[in-house]
């Protein structure tokens, strides 16, 4: 009994070729509203992965190494929030590279979307709850100084990052 070469598989309904009024239609809608694929989303998410992944690898070692002890209070959280912003460059290049291999075409609104969505999400949580102790009068409210100080570190620099990481992986 021979069992290879077995026969080949049916094509997948996504390769299969799309006729010229469907493509039109997909690439209107995708102009239209955003991104309008699950391909997108999954390079946002990996190119995410990618930063809060090399992010906690680096703190993780620094912390081993001995550079951040537990001493010293707010140094691992601020390692790794600079950490976090400066890893931006390898999400930004990790989600267009796999845009790229997904031949997007929008890789200007997936890069935005890589740059905003998880750390959006994060500042959006965490300004709901540092609003919620500050109605209830908690002395534990992070200021506002250091809220527009984050914001400046996120648009400032982050996103730029993001920017240049997907250029150098799209080109």
């Amino acid at each position: 009994i021979t069992i290879w070469p077995m026969p080949l598989p049916p094509p997948s309904p996504r390769h299969t070729p799309l006729s010229a009024a469907t493509t039109s239609a997909t690439e209107s809608a995708c102009a239209a509203g955003g991104l309008g694929s699950t391909d997108a989303a999954v390079c946002v998410c990996v190119g995410t992965g990618v930063q809060v992944l090399l992010c906690a690898a680096i703190a993780l070692i620094f912390a081993a190494a001995g550079f951040l002890s537990p001493a010293n209070r707010g140094s691992l959280a601020t390692a790794v929030l600079v950490l976090f912003v400066m890893m931006g460059i390898f999400a930004g290049y990790a989600s267009a590279t796999l845009y790229k291999t997904f031949k997007g075409r929008l890789w200007q609104k997936c890069t935005l979307c890589t740059a905003g969505a998880f750390p959006g999400v994060c500042f959006a949580t965490f300004l709901t709850f540092d609003m919620l102790l500050y109605n209830y009068g908690s002395t534990g409210a992070v200021p506002v100084s250091s809220l527009i100080s984050l914001l400046a570190l996120w648009f400032g620099v982050s996103v730029p990052l993001v920017f240049v990481g997907a250029y150098l992986g799209y080109k």
